[in-house]
C-alpha cells in the first residue's frame, strides 16, 4: 500500500512551513569522516556545507510553490526574495556561517557558536578554483533563470550577472567529476534563458558551448569511478565517497530529459549497479561509508532519487518507497525537492522506463580454497515491457580457472549459474584474486558486471567469550 499524494502534499507544507517559521537558514552541517576535508576542494566545493550556495534554495523553493496553497505560496515567494537580495547567487559562492538559523536539532559548543560570526558570506572558492574547479558556482545562473521568470527582472538580473559565468575546466576535470559538467550544463542553460527573457539576442557562442557540453554528458556517461584504484593514502581516494552520486549532483530536469533521451541505457545500467553496491542509498545519513567516513553523504540518497524521479520518470507510488525522513531538523531541501518531484511523478509526470533489463549477482564476492569451486547466481529482472530473449557471457581471467555459465540465453526475468573451479596444482599464496566478467545482451540492450573471486583468502577467528 502507498500513503498517497495528499499524505506528500501535507508534509511538503509541514517541512516548507518549518523554514518559513525559522527564517534564514546557514547552511547544513553533519560531519562524515574524512571528506569533511577532502570535500572542501580536493573532491568538490565545500561538499559537507550543505546548501551553501542560495542557488539551492531558490530553485529549490521555487519548484514547489505549485503544490502550495496560495497563503503559503505568497510567503514562499517573499522567503526567496530576502535570499535573493541578501545573498545574490552570482554575488556568493557560500552564505557563510555568520547569519541564520540552524538546521540541525543538536546546539553547537559554545566556542565554536561564538566563532561563527567569523564566517561571513564568501564570493569566491578560491582554492577549488585553484584546482581546476570554479570560483562560482555556475548552477547560480539556473536558479537566476527560475528567479526571473516567477519575479520578472530578467534584464536587471542579467547585466548584474552575465559577467560571472566561469569557462568550463578542461574536458578531462568534467569527466573525472561529473557533477561540475552537470553544474556548467545548468549554469549555460540559465544564462541563455535568462538573456532571453531579458530580451536579448541569443549568444551563439554559450550556445555553442551548451550544446557541446550536452553531447559529452551523454557521449562520456560512465558508471565507473575515476578513483577506483586510489588508495586511502592519496588526496583524492576519498572522492569515492562520491562514487554513486557522481553523476547525478546538480541535475536538472532539463539535463535529466536530454539524458533520458540520448543515454537512458547508461542511466539505468548504472542506477542498477549503484543500487547493489549502496542497498542502503536511499538513507539520510546512512551509517557507513568509504574508509575512515562514519556517515554517507546526503547526495547519494538525493542523486539517486532524483535521477529516478526524473531521467527515468519512475511514478509517485513507486518514489515513496525510498523517501526516508529529513536529514536535518528543518531546511532539508534535498528532501523537499524529492516530495516535489514525488507529487510531480503522482499527478502524472512519471512513466514507464524505455524496455531493458538489469543483472545483478549473488553474491558479488566469494571466497574458496586452491582446487575447490563456487558458484554466483546471475539474476535479470526487466524494466519496462522487456520480452527478448538475453545471451550470457562470462570471461576467464586465468588459465587456472574454470568457468561455466548456465544457461547461456535465459528469458527475462530468470537467473543463471555462474560456477567457478579451481585449476591450481601447487601450492597457493594466500589472498589471490581474480575479477570475472559477466556481459548479458538482448534486445539492443547490455548489461555488464564483475564478480570477484579469492583464492585462500586470510581468515580471521576471533576468540568466543563466555560471561
Amino acid at each position: 500500500s502507498t500513503l498517497g499524494l495528499a499524505h506528500w502534499q501535507t508534509e511538503l507544507a509541514a517541512q516548507i512551513q518549518k523554514m518559513l517559521d525559522a527564517g534564514h537558514l546557514r547552511p547544513g552541517y553533519n560531519s562524515h569522516g574524512i571528506f569533511d576535508l577532502r570535500g572542501r576542494f580536493n573532491c568538490g566545493d565545500e561538499m559537507v556545507d550543505y546548501w551553501h550556495n542560495s542557488a539551492e534554495t531558490i530553485a529549490i523553493l521555487l519548484e514547489a510553490l505549485p503544490y502550495l496553497s496560495p497563503s503559503m505560496q505568497q510567503q514562499v515567494k517573499t522567503y526567496v526574495q530576502n535570499e535573493f537580495t541578501n545573498y545574490p547567487p552570482y554575488l556568493y559562492n557560500h552564505i557563510g556561517w555568520r547569519d541564520g538559523a540552524a538546521r540541525e536539532i543538536f546546539d553547537l559548543p559554545d566556542e565554536v557558536q561564538a566563532d561563527l560570526v567569523n564566517y561571513p558570506p564568501q564570493q569566491e572558492n578560491y582554492t577549488f578554483k585553484g584546482r581546476d574547479g570554479w570560483g562560482r558556482n555556475p548552477y547560480a545562473f539556473y536558479a537566476l533563470w527560475k528567479y526571473a521568470e516567477v519575479f520578472g527582472g530578467a534584464q536587471t538580473i542579467f547585466d548584474a550577472a552575465k559577467n560571472y559565468l566561469e569557462t568550463p575546466p578542461a574536458d578531462s576535470v568534467l569527466q573525472e567529476k561529473p557533477f561540475m559538467l552537470n553544474a556548467f550544463i545548468a549554469g549555460y542553460w540559465g544564462y541563455l534563458e535568462l538573456e532571453r527573457l531579458a530580451g536579448y539576442p541569443e549568444s551563439a557562442g554559450k550556445r555553442a558551448e551548451l550544446n557541446r557540453l550536452l553531447a559529452l554528458r551523454a557521449n562520456t556517461f560512465s558508471k565507473d569511478s575515476p578513483y577506483s584504484s586510489y588508495g586511502t593514502g592519496q588526496p583524492l581516494a576519498y572522492c569515492r565517497t562520491l562514487n554513486i552520486a557522481r553523476n547525478f549532483i546538480f541535475l536538472t530536469p532539463e539535463l535529466a530529459q536530454y539524458l533520458r533521451t540520448n543515454a537512458a541505457g547508461k542511466v539505468q545500467t548504472a542506477l542498477a549497479e549503484y543500487e547493489a553496491l549502496a542497498p542502503y542509498w536511499f538513507v539520510s545519513f546512512a551509517e557507513e561509508g568509504f574508509a575512515e567516513n562514519a556517515l554517507t553523504t546526503l547526495y547519494d540518497s538525493h542523486g539517486i532519487f532524483m535521477a529516478k524521479a526524473w531521467i527515468l520518470q519512475e511514478p509517485g507510488k513507486s518514489l515513496e518507497a525510498y523517501l526516508d525522513i529529513p536529514a536535518f531538523d528543518r531546511g532539508d531541501l534535498y528532501y523537499i525537492q524529492k516530495l516535489v518531484a514525488t507529487i510531480e511523478n503522482y499527478n502524472g509526470n512519471g512513466s514507464s522506463p524505455p524496455a531493458s533489463f538489469t543483472m545483478s549477482a549473488t553474491p558479488l564476492f566469494r571466497a574458496i580454497q586452491a582446487g575447490g569451486a563456487g558458484s554466483y547466481a546471475i539474476t535479470l529482472e526487466a524494466v519496462g515491457n522487456f520480452t527478448p530473449t538475453v545471451s550470457l557471457a562470462a570471461g576467464n581471467p586465468s588459465p587456472q580457472l574454470s568457468i561455466s555459465l548456465t544457461p547461456a540465453t535465459l528469458s527475462v526475468p530468470g537467473q543463471a549459474t555462474l560456477r567457478v573451479t579451481s585449476l591450481h596444482g601447487g601450492p597457493v599464496g594466500a589472498g589471490m584474486s581474480y575479477t570475472i566478467p559477466v556481459t548479458a545482451t538482448g534486445g539492443g540492450h547490455t548489461e555488464s558486471l564483475s564478480v570477484m573471486l579469492v583464492i585462500n583468502a586470510f581468515e580471521v577467528h576471533l576468540p568466543l567469550v563466555v560471561k
